[in-house]
């Protein structure tokens, strides 16, 4: 699954997830975009599934790029530990998403139909609410 080989801090703070955002707002690689409308965060094994379904969905017709990471760490303390002695372990990772990041673009040789299908069925696999886009 998608995590950073090194990061700055090993257990960071929790973020806390406000406004609209301000980078990753555009479309910049493809024709197509699913875009959150929530504030959220994005685990490492759901942008994994949301891999491999537009792997299997596009085939060799189109290309599909991510915008986000998961560079985030999300940490917690074992069954029945009582309070104290520090922070937990390292739990999974995640993605901070706003209102308005773009979260991943579909180019290539695809019909409307298609891409607007395959954004639905991504959407399924998301716990934020998003909207797609088409370039104009």
């Amino acid at each position: 699954m998608l995590q950073p080989k090194k990061t700055k801090f090993l257990k960071p703070h929790v973020v806390v997830y406000k406004g609209k955002a301000n980078t990753c707002n555009k479309i910049e690689f493809g024709k197509y975009a699913l875009i959150s409308k929530d504030n959220w965060f994005i685990k490492a094994n759901q942008l994994e599934s949301l891999r491999l379904l537009l792997s299997k969905k596009l085939e060799k017709k189109g290309v599909f790029q991510f915008r986000i990471f998961p560079h985030m760490a999300r940490t917690k303390k074992a069954e029945g530990v009582r309070c104290g002695s520090g922070k937990g372990m390292v739990e999974f990772y995640y993605s901070p998403v706003c209102n308005g990041t773009v979260i991943l673009e579909i180019d290539g040789n695809i019909s409307d139909d298609e891409a607007f299908k395959i954004l639905r069925q991504c959407n399924y696999k998301l716990p934020v609410k998003t909207k797609i886009l088409k370039k104009e």
